[in-house]
């Protein structure tokens, strides 16, 4: 009898106490048992160990809370349309063309430095009114901000 890899496998991820996890590995295992192509607790495994696992679940549960909490307080979730123009990095470049840092530029367009710094990484979306403010404040037309 040869040493049992999943066994071992199984056993370290125990020892992370995480019950969803082993539950996922479980699955897996079974997953492989009918069908020995799939690969699953692979996949599995070298999620945990790269640390995808944990990313890919944080983002899944803040996602999960963000929709439970728009629920809560009786707004729809927003879909997030990727295949838009990403104006965010536009007002990033535009900033740092201008050498300000988003403190500087949240103060120039009366705006926070949060709000900045979710605009530029599309964590939100500019309202037209919040466009024109920062193109005023970065002394550039309104269009660097839309497709070429």
């Amino acid at each position: 009898m040869g040493y049992d890899h999943r066994a071992a496998q199984r056993e370290f991820l125990e020892s992370r106490e995480d019950e969803q996890l082993l539950a996922q590995w479980d699955e897996a295992v079974r997953q492989d048992q009918a069908d020995p192509d799939s690969m699953a607790c692979l996949a599995l495994w070298d999620a945990v160990r790269f640390g995808r696992y944990t990313e890919e679940r944080r983002a899944r549960e803040s996602a999960l809370e963000a929709a439970t909490r728009s629920i809560v307080h009786g707004l729809r979730p927003v879909p997030v349309d990727t295949s838009t123009y990403p104006t965010g990095r536009a007002v990033a470049a535009e900033r740092v063309r201008a050498r300000l840092r988003q403190r500087d530029l949240a103060e120039a367009a009366g705006m926070t430095r949060d709000a900045i710094a979710r605009i530029e990484r599309e964590a939100k979306r500019m309202t037209f009114e919040e466009a024109c403010r920062l193109a005023d404040a970065l002394r550039v037309p309104l269009d660097r901000f839309r497709p070429g």
